[in-house]
């Protein structure tokens, strides 16, 4: 098969063996020909040498972008440290100044999407790149994982600021803390060594370890988002709505479907707390207040906690005064404010529930463990039924004549006086 020529190179040919009456109708004669020719070859052997050879690609990170990331890095590199130095700083009076960490710790949810969008992005383009590879591609996957690393970044610190405010199961924050900062490592270390595969793209070693790292990335930053979708909405929120079958399935893998609740038998002063608060706070309270989130440090499934309060210092169960109780206090509130319980948006009690709520509390608020009190079927025994006393008549008098005269007591006889020893010589 001949080679492939450019159209230059045709061009040349044709001008180089051009008669002297060709249609170009050349007047300068041979010198000029011989010119064209030489520029002609030339231009086509630089094109030709462009695509057998592909340059060495440099991407000059600009100064706004290495700003953004050190700043970043500044914000997170102290909490790093605070971290490993398990320095535990005391919570600020209520009037307190402006706390800058308070105030970017609820960002963490805004900015925590961003490194999910952009290093998914870069995998779905590094696959893409696998298949159809060029130069051009490799600068976007660049600007994609740069993104990523200076986002994971960010969203990293909010989250060490974000967890330091308490409220939630410390085994699954441990875990959600040490994979975030895992996805930001590997991020990171993606875009370092992703930058030397844009200087050589010949270099097939470092372009393999890229992808490992990016796929190790990924897998992790799936785990980091699990377990942080289990401390916002709980760990059973992916199942909430699932059929039996998916349900079953998973009552298996927890080895819970062979264990049923243990059923106690239920006071009678505990009984209002059993039927009709707790389906309640069930259904209303314990996805915030419970063991799988503890919003300001407080629970509602253990009676100590639940009547006790959390970090707002306030008795939240005052049993016998519910006007005293702020449990009472934040129920009755309109639904627009915005210390309201539960929360604008997560449903809010009815007036039915909030007068059960408060009878019960006007009542001593008689609490029952949620992990130690099963729900039973079983009716509960009535209590001994007591003796009618209008039913039974007095006995009637007794007559004279029904009275027996008493026996005089028959006397003891004087005990026998003890013998007295001799005296002595």
């Amino acid at each position: 098969m001949p080679p492939q020529t450019s159209l230059f190179t045709n061009v040349g040919s044709i001008v180089a063996g051009a008669p002297w009456h060709a249609p170009w109708n050349l007047r300068r004669g041979r010198f000029f020909r011989g010119k064209l020719k030489v520029y002609c070859f030339r231009i086509a052997e630089r094109l030709e040498a462009r695509a057998q050879y592909v340059q060495p690609l440099k991407m000059k990170t600009s100064s706004v972008f290495q700003l953004v990331f050190f700043a970043a890095a500044a914000l997170l590199v102290p909490e790093l440290a605070a971290l490993a130095a398990e320095v535990v700083r005391g919570a600020a009076p209520p009037d307190a100044p402006f706390q800058l960490g308070k105030f970017l710790a609820p960002f963490h949810s805004v900015v925590l999407h961003y490194p999910i969008g952009f290093v998914t992005l870069a995998v779905i383009l590094e696959v893409y790149s696998r298949y159809r590879p060029s130069p051009e591609l490799r600068r976007v996957i660049a600007l994609v994982m740069g993104l990523a690393a200076v986002s994971c970044v960010v969203a990293a610190a909010f989250g060490i600021l974000r967890a330091r405010g308490g409220g939630y199961d410390d085994k699954t924050v441990e875990v959600h803390r040490w994979t975030g900062i895992a996805v930001t490592a590997l991020t990171i270390i993606g875009w370092f060594v992703h930058q030397r595969v844009l200087r050589d793209l010949t270099r097939v070693g470092i372009l393999k370890l890229y992808r490992v790292l990016i796929a190790a990335d990924l897998v992790i930053l799936v785990i980091a988002g699990h377990e942080g979708g289990n401390l916002t909405h709980g760990s059973n929120y992916l199942f909430e709505g699932a059929p039996g079958m998916v349900k079953f399935a998973k009552d298996i893998m927890e080895d819970t479907i062979d264990s049923p609740p243990v059923e106690v038998p239920v006071e009678e002063s505990k009984r209002v707390f059993v039927e009709k608060i707790r389906p309640i706070l069930e259904a209303k309270c314990i996805k915030c207040h419970g063991p799988d989130k503890m919003k300001g440090n407080y629970r509602l499934d253990v009676g100590e906690i639940a009547l006790r309060g959390g970090e707002s210092g306030k008795t939240a169960i005052k049993p016998g005064d519910a006007f005293q109780s702020h449990l009472a206090r934040v129920i009755l509130l309109p639904k627009d404010h915005d210390d309201v319980m539960p929360p604008s948006g997560k449903g809010l009690l009815t007036t039915e529930e909030i007068v059960t709520i408060i009878n019960w509390i006007q009542e001593g608020a008689p609490f029952a463990d949620f992990g130690v009190l099963a729900k039973t079927d079983k009716p509960v025994p009535a209590p001994e039924p007591k003796p009618d006393t209008e039913s039974v008549k007095p006995a009637a008098p007794a007559t004279p004549a029904d009275v027996v005269p008493a026996r005089p007591p028959t006397p003891e006889p004087a005990p026998a006086p003890a013998p007295v020893p001799p005296t002595p010589k």
